[in-house]
């Protein structure tokens, strides 16, 4: 059996893309999945496919009137035609997957195949066997191909000199386009990339203009194929790749992470995430779909929508340039380096990590045939390797937001094809089960079932009838509210009670913690699924005792929009504009952004520049100015408000209320010290960095990071290197353990000196950030004197470090991350594997005699064999304090 799209596409690549097409199929051996072709006109080549046995005519034509004849019966003979004996592979499926000469020995065209896993290495093997063997009909099929005319294939190929070819067909689908390997001396020399239809020639013209593009720059990580000059929209002509015995890429390792970071380096940009075209092409696809209705998509449909509407889309981002389709047969190695090619899928400005995220999901999905499971661990295992944790660090990359971008983006743009395809491939709905499987296991908290998500629906509808306004809101409802975000309610006084007893009685709410201020009551609302939500009920515009607007006003010239009540514009702009002045802090830039457009939108940019220097004797020229912090600002703004609190006995009322605010603040909202300890190789920094996010954008808490000790004393090498920072970077830059230092003396002052930054510091970081509320994590503690003192060129007696601690700070929670000696050198290789297991026992002993002696804090040993799972461990510990 052959399938009649795989004829069209043979006639594509050795006719054209015209041609009269005739079939003689006495045996029914053709599956058509696809209608039969149109005549091409009376120019157009014949072309004659023989499926049956020797024939002399077909029907009226006799055989000298074609132009072409496929003769799969391999019986034909004709002395006025050129004749070549050709092979053919089928995949499973029953596609014809590869086409090579029958005198072909070396089996070039194995280099389109991926041998990621066992299986895949035996075919290749047992293929590449028979072929040099002479016994190809064990592993393939054979045709004879007569022809009148040059092949197609070889206008694109005149300047180029080969003596042999073979094809791959393509993938099949929308896209489908066929490469041919023009082979020279036995050895690849080229590859004709050709356009068989207006979507394929559209996937050219792309990668022809992205190859440009990338020729533009220099990249070091990377290289890309050589375009002839002859190419065109529709045949690409590229220098071919010779890899390396090694050649295959089978896996992300180091050099692929480089070159994907510098990618996204070279092309970074940043905007708002609505204006990009991949979020609109997201919204495109979404629309097509939603007025193409498809069985295959109906019951995705709803889903996606949610996913695609819980998305901040005025966030601002990190964008970049991708591959589009990085993927293991997209990626080779040679003796210069990785080289990457068919970029046809690449994109300007998609969501920083969208290769990473792919290459697992095809790789583990498609090569290995794991599940959404394994793709998912995959993926934590690579972003915790060194150089993408550095760059996700550095960019403060949101790791979950991304990821739910691509996989939208990715699974939009597969149903897309599907539905116009009209059926799926095998490989389409494998990777369909596994995007969907990823909504379900990575961002269910964005969907309607989420206990957050359906509180907040009904919060909105509970508040139709109260006095209220939603200060700041960007979104249109507030299920819509980021996970991140609070909700800043303006709320009439006498209404605070109600609202309370309902948030309290809600059957999804496990607890609500209220603080009550005199202008604000802060609500924290745990969900029993582990959600949470942070409500500020503001009633009254106060900072630090005095009063910067009048509450009542605001409240009574909100207007009513998309059901949920807001202020005014120039109420709403006051307000930010006085909060984060007076905090003598930027305006974010997602609400700058916001009110700037609304101001564009209604030509209102010079009214607002007037009214702000009419109202606090500036002298602004922009509107851009005005949203721009300055001291002059703020002490405008101050003046204002003294201005305002005229009233003298009003004024004294405020700030005792002030004053008993800020009792209030510390006496139920302190802060904590979270310490994390252990060797080099557990994995602190990372769960460190996931901590951190979790309590910043969950919990709302202000996190500040201190490495070792609280530092309010100098580095002593800060003498010797000139500043702090070049101290840090070569203490950082240094093994641990390869201090020099041996003198009792010097060790004595050394030590001296650190103890007496935490007995000073201790008492700052109190006063600074814990009874602020802020929680203090450090990387290392004391403990690392206790059990690691050459790590800072010490050498005293450990059962007399321990003591002092007596008079340390003890911190509220100390975590000690570790795992076996092998896992951790693998990890790292700066400790050998005696020192490893001596810092492990040494941890073990003391934490287990602290847990024991010590009640005003915990203290907790955690194998760090699962991130996911030891980050879960530690919030769960920290919640209740958070």
């Amino acid at each position: 059996m052959i399938k009649y799209s795989d004829l069209v596409v043979l006639t594509r690549i050795f006719v054209g893309k015209s041609c009269n097409l005739y079939l003689f199929d006495p045996e029914l051996k053709c599956e058509f999945d696809l209608e039969e072709e149109k005549d091409g006109g009376e120019e157009a080549p014949k072309v004659l496919v023989n499926l049956g046995g020797e024939i002399e005519r077909f029907k009226t034509h006799s055989l000298e009137e074609f132009d072409f004849i496929f003769d799969f019966s391999n019986k034909i003979s004709q002395g006025s035609f050129k004749h070549h004996d050709l092979n053919f592979i089928q995949a499973p499926n029953g596609t014809v997957r590869w086409v090579f000469d029958k005198k072909d020995r070396k089996a070039n065209f194995l280099r389109f195949y991926t041998n990621g896993t066992l299986r895949s290495k035996i075919i290749r093997a047992g293929i590449k066997l028979a072929v040099s063997m002479k016994l190809s009909k064990w592993v393939s099929q054979s045709f004879q191909l007569l022809r009148k005319q040059d092949y197609y294939f070889e206008t694109y190929c005149q300047e180029i000199n080969y003596d042999s070819f073979s094809v791959f067909t393509g993938t099949p689908g929308l896209f489908r386009k066929p490469i041919v390997q023009l082979i020279q001396a036995k050895k690849d020399c080229h590859y004709l990339k050709l356009a068989i239809s207006a979507s394929s020639k559209k996937c050219i013209e792309r990668e022809l203009y992205h190859l440009k593009t990338l020729e533009l720059k220099d990249y070091n990580q990377f290289s890309i194929p050589t375009i002839h000059h002859s190419s065109s929209a529709y045949g690409m002509l590229t220098e071919a790749i010779a890899p390396s015995k090694h050649g295959s890429v089978k896996e992300l390792n180091d050099s692929g992470l480089n070159a994907i970071i510098e990618l996204m380096n070279k092309n970074m940009n940043h905007q708002k995430l609505s204006y990009s075209s991949f979020f609109q092409q997201i919204t495109e696809h979404l629309f097509f779909l939603e007025n193409h209705p498809n069985e295959s998509t109906t019951k995705l449909l709803d889903q996606l929508r949610l996913v695609k509407d819980s998305i901040q889309a005025n966030t601002y981002l990190y964008l970049s340039k991708a591959h589009g389709d990085l993927t293991p047969w997209n990626m080779v190695r040679n003796e210069n380096g990785l080289i990457i090619y068919d970029w046809e899928m690449s994109m300007n400005d998609a969501p920083l990590l969208y290769d990473v995220f792919h290459f697992v999901y095809q790789n583990e999905g498609l090569v290995k045939r794991k599940d959404s499971s394994s793709i998912k661990d995959s993926i934590q295992r690579l972003i915790q390797r060194e150089s993408l944790a550095g760059f996700i660090s550095k960019y403060e990359i949101d790791v979950r937001l991304n990821h739910q971008l691509y996989v939208l983006h990715a699974l939009l743009s597969c149903l897309v094809k599907v539905n116009v395809q009209g059926v799926a491939t095998a490989d389409q709905e494998k990777m369909i089960a596994n995007w969907s499987d990823a909504l379900d296991l990575q961002f269910k908290n964005n969907l309607s079932h989420n206990f957050r998500y359906e509180f907040l629906e009904d919060l909105q509808q509970f508040l139709v009838s109260r006095r209220y306004a939603a200060l700041k809101f960007m979104e249109k409802d507030f299920q819509s509210l980021p996970l991140s975000s609070d909700l800043d309610l303006l709320i009439d006084s006498s209404e605070l009670d109600v609202l309370v007893n309902f948030i309290e009685k809600d059957a999804r709410v496990k607890d609500v913690k209220v603080l009550k201020k005199s202008y604000m009551w802060v609500l924290g609302v745990h969900f029993l699924d582990e959600g949470f939500l942070n409500l500020d009920l503001i009633f009254d515009f106060i900072r630090k005792g005095q009063r910067y607007m009048d509450a009542d006003a605001v409240l009574k010239y909100s207007q009513e929009v998309n059901g949920i009540m807001r202020p005014s514009l120039w109420d709403d702009i006051e307000y930010v504009q006085m909060f984060y002045t007076l905090n003598e802090s930027e305006i974010p830039t997602k609400y700058t952004q916001l009110f700037l457009e609304r101001l564009s939108h209604l030509d209102l940019e010079r009214a607002y520049v007037e009214m702000i220097n009419a109202n606090h004797q500036l002298h602004l020229d922009t509107v851009e100015q005005a949203f721009q912090y300055s001291r002059s600002k703020k002490q405008a703004f101050s003046k204002f408000c003294a201005r305002y609190n005229d009233d003298r006995r009003a004024k004294l009322k405020l700030y005792w209320s002030y004053v008993k605010d800020c009792w209030v603040e510390i006496k139920r909202r302190p802060g904590f010290i979270v310490t994390f300890s252990g060797v080099d190789g557990a994995g602190k920094t990372t769960i460190i960095q996931e901590v951190t996010s979790i309590l910043g954008k969950k919990y709302r808490k202000e996190v500040v990071y201190l490495r070792h000790r609280p530092g309010l004393l100098p580095i002593i090498s800060t003498l010797k290197y000139g500043s702090r920072e070049n101290a840090e970077k070569k203490t950082t830059e240094r093994l641990p353990r390869t201090g020099s230092n041996k003198s009792i003396l010097s060790s004595i002052f050394r030590f001296a000196y650190y103890y007496t930054d935490y007995m000073i510091g201790q008492v700052y970081v109190y006063f600074r950030y814990i009874i602020r509320g802020k929680v203090v994590i450090y990387d290392r503690y004391y403990f690392d004197f206790i059990n690691d003192s050459v790590r800072s060129n010490i050498r005293l007696n450990r059962r007399f470090i321990k003591a002092l601690y007596r008079f340390i700070y003890k911190p509220k929670f100390n975590f000690y991350l570790y795992e076996e000696a092998e896992v951790i050198l693998q990890r790292k290789k700066e400790l050998d594997l005696a020192q490893i297991k001596e810092l492990n026992g040494k941890y073990f002993s003391l934490f287990n005699e602290f847990s024991r002696k010590i009640s005003s804090g915990k203290y907790l040993k955690i194998r760090n064999r699962q991130k996911n799972a030891t980050v879960n461990y530690i919030i769960h510990q920290l919640k209740e304090a958070a």
